[in-house]
C-alpha cells in the first residue's frame, strides 16, 4: 500500500479501512492521542464516581446516625440488654408513670396488686395517666391531666384500700408537676403539655424512670455502640436529682414523719452523700420486693464494730435505718408512730430532751438523725418507754 492516500478504519468486518491520512506514523499518532484521551476520561469518570459515591455515604451517615444525642427508648437497651432489661422491669422506677390506653390501665409485675378500679365516679376513660402504683400509693392523672384529688382518690397497697389525696382541693385544679421525676426525657415549659393535655406541666421522650433517665439519650449509642459508648454514672448525685427534700436539702417532715423519697438529703445529713447509691443498691432491682438481690452490699462491709449487748436481732437496718418515713400509710401512734419506708439518715441521738423535728414557718424539718422513738420503740419495743431506751441505748455499741 502507498504511504499516502491511506484508508484505516474498522470496518464491520472487524478489518482496518475507512478515514484517511497522509502516513502511518501519522495514523500511529491519532491513534495514541485518542487511547490518552479515552484514559484522561476514564480517570475522570472514575473521580467523578468516587466523589459521588462519597457525598452518599456521607449523607447517608448523617442521614441515619443523629449527630446531637436523642432518646430512643428503653425498648432500643432491650434489643441488646435483654436481661438488665427484665430486671428493671420488675422495679418501681419502670413504672413510674403509666398510660391508660384505649380504656385499659398499665400493666404491673405479678408482684404487685394494682388498683382493679379508678377512684370512684370516674372510668379509666376519664383517666389518662396512673402515677406510681408499683410500692406503696397510687395516684391518677384525669383526662385533662389533672391529678384526681379528694377523699377517697388515693390507693395504698400496703392495705388495698382507698385512701384522701388532697381533698382539700377541688378535682381538675391539681396540675400534674410531678413529670420531671417520674419519666424519661422530661422538658420544662409552662406552655408544652404532654399529649396537649392543660393539667400537664411539660413533656417527656417515655414514661417511667427508664434506662436513659440514669444513662444519657441512646442515639448515638444505637446506631454505633463502639463509638458512643453510655454514660455510667454510680454517684449518688444522680439520684439525688430527684431523692431530695427541699432545694437546700433540708429533711421535709409531716405528722411526726419524714416525706417520702428524700434518701439524698437524708444522706447528705448523715455524712453518707459521697457514698455512691449503687454501693449498696442493684438499681435493676427492686428493693421493694427483691431486696435479697437489690441490696448487694452490708453495713458491716464498712463498719467492723459489733453490737455486744443486744439480745436480738443484730440486723443494723433495725435500729439505724428505721421507718421513720412516711409513703401512704402510717402504723402506731405517739411514741410508736412508724411509717411505711426506711430511713437513710443512719445517726441516731440517744438524747431524749432533743427532738427531731423542728418548725421553720409553716413547714416541719428534720434533724439528721433519728430519735430513739424511731430506733426503739416503734422498731421493736412497742411496749417500752422513752426512758427505758435512753438507759439502755448507751450499751448497745461498746
Amino acid at each position: 500500500m502507498e504511504e499516502s492516500g491511506l484508508t484505516i478504519g474498522n470496518d464491520a468486518d472487524g478489518t482496518i479501512g475507512t478515514g484517511s491520512v497522509d502516513s502511518f506514523e501519522d495514523y500511529q499518532r491519532g491513534e495514541r492521542s485518542k487511547s490518552m484521551t479515552r484514559q484522561i476520561t476514564v480517570i475522570f469518570s472514575l473521580t467523578a464516581l468516587l466523589i459521588f459515591i462519597g457525598c452518599s455515604k456521607e449523607k447517608e451517615t448523617t442521614s441515619t446516625v443523629p449527630v446531637a444525642p436523642t432518646y430512643v427508648g428503653s425498648g432500643a437497651c432491650r434489643t441488646c440488654h435483654a436481661e438488665i432489661y427484665a430486671e428493671f422491669s420488675e422495679t418501681g422506677h419502670k413504672s413510674g408513670l403509666g398510660t391508660v390506653t384505649g380504656g385499659i390501665p398499665p400493666a404491673y409485675p405479678d408482684t404487685v396488686q394494682p388498683a382493679d378500679l379508678p377512684p370512684a365516679g370516674y372510668s379509666w376513660g376519664d383517666i389518662s395517666y396512673v402515677v406510681g402504683g408499683f410500692g406503696w400509693k397510687t395516684n391518677f392523672v384525669d383526662a385533662q391531666g389533672y391529678l384526681v384529688t379528694g377523699s377517697e382518690t388515693q390507693w395504698n397497697l400496703e392495705t388495698q384500700a382507698w385512701a384522701a389525696y388532697d381533698s382539700n382541693l377541688s378535682p381538675g385544679t391539681k396540675s400534674f408537676d410531678c413529670a420531671r421525676c417520674h419519666t424519661t426525657g422530661y422538658e420544662f415549659s409552662e406552655n408544652g403539655h404532654q399529649g396537649g393535655l392543660p393539667g400537664i406541666i411539660g413533656t417527656w421522650a417515655e414514661n417511667g424512670v427508664t434506662c436513659e433517665r440514669c444513662h444519657g439519650p441512646g442515639g448515638q449509642h444505637v446506631f454505633a455502640p463502639g463509638e458512643h459508648g453510655m454514660q455510667i454514672d454510680d454517684g449518688s448525685e444522680l439520684c439525688g436529682e430527684c431523692h431530695y427534700g427541699s432545694e437546700d436539702y433540708r429533711i421535709k417532715a409531716s405528722d411526726g414523719l419524714i416525706m417520702h423519697n428524700q434518701q439524698y438529703s437524708e444522706l447528705i445529713s448523715a455524712g453518707h452523700a459521697n457514698i455512691p447509691c449503687a454501693l449498696c443498691h442493684d438499681p435493676h432491682r427492686s428493693a421493694k420486693y427483691d431486696a435479697q438481690n437489690a441490696i448487694i452490699a452490708a453495713c458491716t462491709d464498712c463498719h467492723n464494730g459489733k453490737v455486744v449487748d443486744h439480745p436480738g436481732p443484730d440486723d443494723c437496718v433495725l435500729c439505724h435505718m428505721p421507718k421513720s418515713v412516711l409513703s401512704a400509710v402510717p402504723n402506731g401512734s405517739g411514741i410508736y408512730l412508724r411509717g411505711d419506708m426506711r430511713s437513710h439518715i443512719f445517726r441516731i441521738n440517744a438524747d431524749i430532751s432533743q427532738g427531731q423535728f423542728y418548725p421553720d414557718g409553716a413547714d416541719m424539718y428534720s434533724e439528721g438523725f433519728n430519735g430513739l422513738n424511731f430506733s426503739c420503740l416503734s422498731s421493736c419495743h412497742g411496749s417500752e418507754s422513752l426512758a427505758w431506751a435512753e438507759s439502755n441505748a448507751g450499751s448497745i455499741h461498746p
